[in-house]
């Protein structure tokens, strides 16, 4: 019995990464140079997905990225803490250093949990993260050789499930 509701629980867990379960939370943020701080000039353009399932303890990210080149080499990508116009500290990894970069399109998932949290400056839990990117002090950047501090960036908005099939 207590195998079933196991599996029960791992599955909804799982089905959230592909759609929000019903208490989730998604959010959305389409990344540019210009949201910078100091706006960089560049043709590389991204959106990002992210979905808090407080229940399962998890955030489930879809970042994509087109005319990526550079993209990684030496840095990644992270969600950070900080409002619009101001930089902050990396709160989670979301790709890591590819030496040589990326060129082209790139499409990167994957599921964060409370481990994968590698600063309390948003706070110390999955719960006090979900605080922050409801009032807009969490944002993705994306890192290149080229522009290390950030080649794009987007700050996180609360989305209605209805606008994640927005075009990269």
């Amino acid at each position: 019995m207590k195998s079933l509701a196991l599996i029960a629980f791992l599955s909804a867990c799982i089905i959230s990464i592909n759609a929000p379960a019903e208490n989730s939370y998604l959010f959305s943020a389409t990344l540019t140079g210009e949201q910078q701080v100091e706006p960089v000039c560049t043709n590389t353009r991204g959106s990002a997905f992210i979905t808090v399932d407080p229940d399962c303890g998890e955030i489930a990210f879809n970042l994509r990225i087109k005319n990526a080149e550079g993209i990684f080499a030496d840095s990644g990508a992270h969600i950070h803490c900080g409002i619009k116009g101001e930089n902050g500290p990396v709160i989670a990894f979301l790709a890591g250093d590819m030496p040589g970069g990326l060129n082209g399109k790139v499409t990167v998932r994957g599921v964060l949990t409370r481990d994968n949290i590698v600063s309390d400056a948003c706070g110390e839990n999955l719960e006090d993260i979900l605080e922050a990117m409801l009032h807009g002090k969490t944002y993705v950047n994306v890192h290149s050789a080229a522009n290390p501090n950030g080649e794009i960036r987007g700050q996180l908005h609360y989305t209605d499930e209805n606008e994640c099939d927005v075009a990269e």
